[in-house]
């Protein structure tokens, strides 16, 4: 029996968002007829465990293909088109496979995407009885990017016998930071492990002296499943931790830049949370403008296993405005687990959205979605102010992006920088007006011309923002369409400066 799974609980999320004639909610039947698509990536078995989505729609999946065993698998990725055909562009069939060790199981368990179009993905490779933190790197056509490590492919001993990554994440440096676990084996020791790299594979000695960090939550067991990135490049991760057997708690850890635990967070830089009495495991993070920190999984409730959500201050505190207590408990199924969570971002509507899977008769794709109301520009009322959709700037470089006080037009700029700046956050004609030609100069050669209405056209016209970046919207109205054209014609086109 051959199982072809790169179609995921990740994906999943992006891919219920309805279509033009479907409602919220629905399989969209734009992509492939039928709102799913299914891969043979070869023989043996095919596993898909880690999805991002670019700028121009197509689909990135990796996970692991080959077995069963004893036969070795490989890290897989496939590319789809926003139609969920295969990306024959990407290694002339949309599959590439990749031995990363010498090794009988190379498994990418997450997949991020650089600005520059190249793709990396991170997992373990396993050999000798042992395990290591294992990266791939892959240039926009599906080769192995040689400026990597030499050859594409980076193999990172963290310590311990058994090193398994779970997460990447990629800081605005160009630095990318892999979480997992590390301990030794036989022995039932784990800790968080993290590992931070330079641009090209080489460990960072800025990040704890060596590039990596290793972190004893003083119980026997802790995994690190979950990773994002603050805007200031602290480092947060999330997953599990406790004795031997459980119970499990969820727990998040925050580092300083360099490497170090913020004691701003819970005075020693970790937070444990019970939610349910039982075992609970995080298996995703996710940031929200204001700071707060959102972790996902799941937890036991009278021996059922239920989605669970815990909303984070950014001191480390429970956010007793999320649930009541900070906590969201839900149940699908007979057993439910939250693999990843996203903000899914709107004028004026925010909503928290888990993916995963939930057990009744047989496993089935879940997903969940939370109201959510988040008063990011701190003026004390929760309204459309706080949603604006930003493209990265200056001052803001991750999505979401909040809203800074005194910036009514949603740029990233206040009023005040805008007198002296322009109303374009990379503004090439600063002239102290507020001159609305220059949003619409996408290219930033100093003139609207035709060169920029291409930025408007298919693959991004008719996509709603998010996934599209929100620096097309110029409507703004949340979706990429004739009101954002209008805004690169008469008076704007043939606009020009020195």
């Amino acid at each position: 029996m051959r199982y072809s799974r790169l179609v995921l609980p990740g994906l999943a999320a992006l891919l219920f968002a309805g279509s033009a004639s479907g409602a919220p909610g629905d399989l969209d039947l734009t992509f492939d007829g039928d709102g799913k698509v299914i891969t043979d990536m070869g023989s043996g078995y095919d596993f898909a465990h880690g999805v991002a989505l670019q700028d121009d729609g197509k689909i990135v999946a990796a996970g692991s293909c080959g077995g069963p065993s004893p036969a070795p698998y490989d890290f897989c990725l496939a590319r789809y088109n926003p139609d969920g055909s295969l990306d024959t562009s990407f290694d002339s069939d949309g599959k590439v496979y990749t031995g990363v060790g010498a090794s009988t199981s190379d498994e990418a368990r997450a997949v991020s995407l650089q600005g520059d179009g190249k793709i990396l993905a991170a997992g373990y490779c396993e050999a000798g009885g042992g395990s290591d933190f294992c990266l791939a790197r892959y240039n926009p056509d599906g080769s192995l990017d040689t400026g990597f490590d030499g050859d594409g492919r980076v193999i990172t001993d963290m310590g311990g016998a058994v090193n398994y990554a779970d997460g990447v994440a990629l800081q605005s440096d160009g630095k990318i930071v892999v979480a997992g676990f590390c301990g030794p084996d036989p022995g039932p020791v784990q800790d968080f492990c993290l590992a931070r790299y330079n641009s090209d594979g080489s460990l960072d000695t800025a990040f704890d002296g060596d590039g990596k960090v290793i972190t004893d939550w003083e119980y026997i067991m802790g995994s690190a499943q979950g990773i994002a990135i603050q805007a200031d490049g602290k480092v947060v991760a999330a997953g599990s931790c406790g004795a031997v057997g459980g119970p499990y708690d969820f727990c998040l850890a925050r580092y300083n830049p360099d490497g170090s635990l913020d004691t701003s967070f819970d005075v020693d830089g970790k937070v444990t949370t019970d939610i349910g009495g039982g075992s609970d495991f995080a298996h995703g993070v996710a940031l929200q403008g204001d700071g707060k920190i959102i972790a996902a999984g799941n937890c036991s409730l009278s021996g059922d296993d239920d989605v669970c959500l815990a909303r984070y201050l950014p001191d480390g505190r429970m956010d007793t405005s999320f649930g009541g207590d900070g906590t969201v408990t839900t149940d699908i199924g007979v057993r439910d687990r939250a693999m990843a969570v996203a903000l899914q971002g709107g004028w004026g509507d925010w909503k928290i959205v888990v993916a995963g899977y939930c057990t009744n008769t047989d496993v089935d794709f879940c997903l969940a979605r939370y109201e959510d109301d988040p008063d990011w520009d701190g003026d004390g009322v929760p309204n459309p102010g706080d949603n604006c959709p930003l493209w990265p700037n200056p001052t803001q470089t991750a999505p979401p992006w909040g809203v800074i006080p005194g910036d009514p037009d949603c740029d990233g700029f206040s009023d005040g920088d805008e007198g002296t700046i322009g109303t374009h956050p990379e503004d090439p004609c600063a002239d102290n007006t507020s001159d609305d030609a220059w949003p619409s100069d996408f290219d930033m050669n100093k003139v609207v011309n035709i060169s920029d209405v291409f930025y408007l056209l298919p693959p991004y016209f008719g996509r709603s923002v998010p996934p599209t970046s929100a620096r097309r919207d110029l409507a703004p109205d949340g979706v990429i369409n004739i009101s954002d054209v209008f805004k690169v014609l008469p008076p704007y086109f043939g606009a020009s400066c020195t």
